[in-house]
């Protein structure tokens, strides 16, 4: 078997030369055992599949990070499988809050150059941190990194480590920091003590530095929480165009029951 160089005409680039493979028949003539095929054609054949191959590659590895992102957020099992498209709004205040959470979602690069945190205020049960985790998926699936926490939990993980050598004080702060948003849920639930109000001071100030936005969730009015964690916080959480969404509509748990 051997390979020779012919010229034949192909369809698509004209005149081109071709490795046509000859060999041995089964009555014993030698001749071509394969037909002519244009070098350039199978250069292209070749080229798309490896251009599909890393088109696919990059969707798998797309999917995969936005797994990453989408358990970093830490979304509590009652809301996995909620968002903007299952949150119902039905009165005039409910509709404004889910437009402004949209729009604070789909302009969250703009917004986040100015501080551009929210406030939700309100009663139990009215959908604060529906739209609030709704705005951090929407996030993800744009891949910026969001996370959602509960306060209470924060500042017992971060007292935990003043008598745990094993816990870095200085990494929990910056786990807190680092992602572009991050939701702070039951603003309001704490004593009120100073070492609470610097423990989200510490958080608040050092993303307001990094200019990653905030969203604070409370059941409390606006002027409680100011007292209770201090004008400093309230006042960096609110820089920019954002603000604070009331939700003073009866609690959907309640209407449920």
């Amino acid at each position: 078997m051997y390979f020779e160089e012919e010229i034949f005409n192909c369809e698509k680039h004209g005149e081109v030369k071709s490795l046509v493979r000859w060999t041995h028949s089964d009555d014993g003539t030698y001749g071509p055992a394969s037909a002519h095929s244009c070098i350039e054609c199978k250069r292209e054949i070749d080229q798309a599949k490896r251009t599909e191959e890393e088109r696919l590659e990059r969707i798998e590895e797309e999917k995969r990070q936005a797994q990453i992102l989408l358990r970093a957020l830490q979304v509590p099992q009652r809301y996995e499988n909620e968002d903007f498209t299952t949150y119902k709004a039905i009165n005039a205040g409910q509709k404004a809050a889910l437009k402004a959470c949209r729009n604070y979602a789909d302009n969250f690069n703009e917004l986040s150059k100015a501080g551009g945190g929210l406030l939700l205020v309100g009663g139990l049960g009215t959908g604060k941190t529906h739209l609030a985790i709704s705005i951090g998926k929407t996030l993800v699936t744009n891949k910026i990194p969001a996370m959602y926490v509960n306060l209470a939990k924060v500042i017992k993980a971060i007292r935990a480590s003043w008598n745990d050598r094993d816990i870095d004080e200085s990494e929990l702060y910056w786990k807190l920091t680092k992602p572009k948003l991050l939701i702070i849920d039951e603003v309001g639930v704490q004593a009120g003590t100073e070492n609470e109000r610097n423990i989200i001071f510490e958080i608040i100030n050092a993303r307001y530095e990094y200019q990653h936005p905030t969203i604070l969730i409370s059941n409390l009015p606006e002027n409680e929480i100011t007292h209770l964690i201090g004008e400093r916080v309230i006042d960096r959480v609110k820089e920019g165009r954002a603000g604070t969404i009331v939700f003073d509509w009866p609690s959907y748990r309640q209407r449920a029951a």
